[in-house]
């Protein structure tokens, strides 16, 4: 069986690759190997995928990636372009994806995380490349079930701009994960629905390691009662 850090390094040196190609849009391969103290020749046979980075060289153009690219600017990119729907085109962009799922590892290092679980559908790609990047299972959230409902937890909320009911609908397996999953939303710009989904994995046993969101509102950010060890990470915060 191939285990948990196999894996990791595995994905390090996949992810490593494609934050340099995102990086290359930015910078001639001279910019680039003076910022990572890489050869020329060797950047071009990563990018052209006719050699890889060892797991060591991996893990270090990652987190010099990191503080190049700063993933609050990038979110920023997106969101000041078109608010919420940058979001939703964040949310195609492979390579800036890989970053973000990068910085949510480095959130939760040293925390006990079993699955992956989008708060919302623009958040499932990036739940998706952090389950692919750390190993860990994954558990999509839908708006509506995609089987019987009885395989299914059920989260019930309602948006301040609505006077209607709204379901967020949980796969039941999720209950395996009680020692913790981590949750991943794209924006958190009121209480609900998150207020509502951490109540309901905490009446079912499960333990939330922590929540990463792309974007939130720091004033509602702040009033929310998060569960006790839960690790948080605003990548974007705005008043």
């Amino acid at each position: 069986m191939t285990s948990r850090r196999t894996v990791m390094s595995t994905q390090n040196v996949t992810a490593a690759i494609d934050v340099l190609t995102f990086l290359k849009s930015r910078y001639n391969y001279q910019k680039l190997s003076r910022l990572f103290g890489i050869p020329q020749s060797t950047l071009v046979r990563y990018l052209h995928r006719k050699t890889a980075p060892r797991p060591r060289v991996a893990r270090e153009i990652l987190r010099r990636a990191l503080e190049l690219i700063r993933p609050e600017e990038l979110v920023r990119e997106y969101v000041a372009q078109d608010g919420d729907r940058g979001l939703i085109r964040l949310a195609s962009d492979g390579q800036a994806l890989k970053v973000l799922a990068y910085h949510a590892v480095g959130t939760f290092e040293g925390t006990r995380v079993m699955a992956a679980v989008n708060l919302d559908p623009p958040a499932i790609p990036l739940a998706v490349a952090f389950s692919l990047t750390t190993g860990c299972d994954l558990a999509i959230v839908n708006e509506r079930p995609m089987c019987e409902v009885d395989k299914y937890i059920c989260v019930t909320y309602r948006p301040e701009s609505d006077f209607s009911s709204r379901h967020l609908w949980i796969p039941s397996f999720i209950k395996r994960y009680k020692d913790g999953v981590a949750l991943f939303a794209s924006s958190v710009s009121s209480p609900s629905p998150l207020t509502e989904f951490l109540t309901t994995i905490q009446n079912h046993g499960i333990k939330c390691s922590g929540i990463y969101s792309l974007y939130v509102r720091e004033g509602i950010w702040n009033s929310i009662r998060f569960p006790v060890g839960c690790r948080r990470r605003a990548v974007l915060a705005e008043r």
